[in-house]
């Protein structure tokens, strides 16, 4: 196993905030960051003309009919509310927050998850669900998720039994270990 990531990210705390993890890309000790949420997709069909003989014209109306009916499945398929990743590149966990900095546009923006917006927490395997209260579903993969569900349990439901209850796959795993 390797060692507890470093704890310094060269982001703003609150006073009062610490910092318990340092998870960076490149580093080993990475966790991937997905939200579920639906996106706007546009789609073109281009538009064609076919002189000929008639059974021939009715023939490219029906592909053209049957290409444009597939092209609109495909963009639904690609709007449907799906886990989407965002490039990834580093994520900070504090006594307050999970701070995920994510490269969107030509930007870095950070990402706060405060523990006390947190409605539920799920852990499967190496994959850690957060539901905000408002918002959508934020997904952590990878090794070190088992430890951000946790810490995150801990500060988000106290100390002991509360996390457990909280996120039984918690429970189940300080039992097997």
């Amino acid at each position: 196993m390797t060692s507890l990531p470093s704890a310094s990210a060269g982001v703003a705390l609150a006073p009062g905030e610490v910092v318990h993890g340092v998870f960076r890309r490149g580093t080993g000790v990475e966790v991937v960051y997905s939200r579920f949420f639906a996106a706007n997709v546009e789609y073109v069909v281009p538009g064609s003309v076919a002189i000929g003989p008639p059974a021939f014209v009715a023939g490219h109306l029906l592909t053209s009919a049957a290409r444009r009916s597939q092209v609109r499945r495909e963009a639904h398929r690609k709007a449907a509310p799906q886990w989407r990743r965002a490039p990834w590149l580093a994520t900070v966990v504090t006594s307050r927050r999970l701070m995920c900095q994510i490269r969107h546009g030509n930007g870095t923006p950070w990402i706060s998850i405060y523990h006390a917006a947190l409605a539920e927490l799920r852990l499967t395997g190496l994959s850690l669900v957060m539901t905000p209260i408002s918002g959508p579903p934020i997904g952590l993969t990878g090794a070190w998720a088992p430890w951000c569900a946790a810490v995150t349990a801990h500060y988000r439901y106290g100390y002991g039994l509360a996390a457990g209850h909280a996120v039984p796959e918690l429970d189940q795993a300080a039992r097997t270990a």
